[in-house]
């Protein structure tokens, strides 16, 4: 005998199949990204401005993971004002940080903020901003990038801060002699277990 398969809202209708043996809905799909917005699980984590003055590595943004969910990085922001005779700017983001200036006496960071406009939910997390002389001691370089000063770069990723991880962003400014504006974000969302 043949299943069918009916409108699980009560009007009785029934899924149609096609003459190729294909099922006939209509569906919505959302990227997890979406969704977690939707649930109040993504987070805007911004530095604030950071004034640079020196040409020496310059500790931006801090963050360690503090949720029992793994934290997914979607994106990370790099921007450098203007600088004198500042001619490039080298850009990384740190794996598993765990000793250094912006660690041990950074300021929290101007921004931890939930992506849905509707929620006071909020993102348990260890954010720090440098002073324009923080420095990062440890952990593994996981991205570099060089790019010229009065830029912001955006760089999307794929990335994953299981609990307890931490990430850093440090810039230097080749030849910097000028207090030089500099913001960094991290951008992302915690995952749910269940997807």
């Amino acid at each position: 005998m043949a299943e069918q398969i009916r409108d699980g809202a009560g009007t009785g209708t029934l899924v149609r199949v096609d003459k190729a043996q294909r099922l006939n809905i209509a569906g919505t799909t959302k990227t997890l990204q979406q969704n977690a917005t939707d649930n109040s699980d993504s987070y805007n984590i911004h530095s604030g401005t950071v004034i640079v003055s020196v040409s020496t590595e310059q500790g931006i943004l801090y963050l360690k993971n503090n949720d029992s969910r793994d934290f997914h990085i979607t994106a990370i922001v790099g921007i450098v004002g203007k600088s004198t005779n500042g001619t490039e700017v080298n850009f990384k983001m740190y794996k598993n940080p765990s000793t250094g200036t912006l660690i041990s006496t950074g300021t929290a960071a101007d921004t931890n903020s939930n992506r849905n406009f509707g929620s006071s939910k909020t993102f348990t997390a260890d954010v720090f901003k440098g002073d324009g002389s923080a420095t990062i001691t440890n952990g593994t370089v996981h991205i570099e990038s060089i790019f010229g000063p009065l830029n912001r770069v955006f760089f999307s990723l794929d990335e994953v801060l299981t609990p307890k991880d931490t990430t850093a962003i440090t810039l230097t400014i080749a030849g910097n002699d000028s207090s030089t504006n500099c913001q960094a974000a991290i951008i992302g969302h915690l995952e749910d277990p269940n997807d």
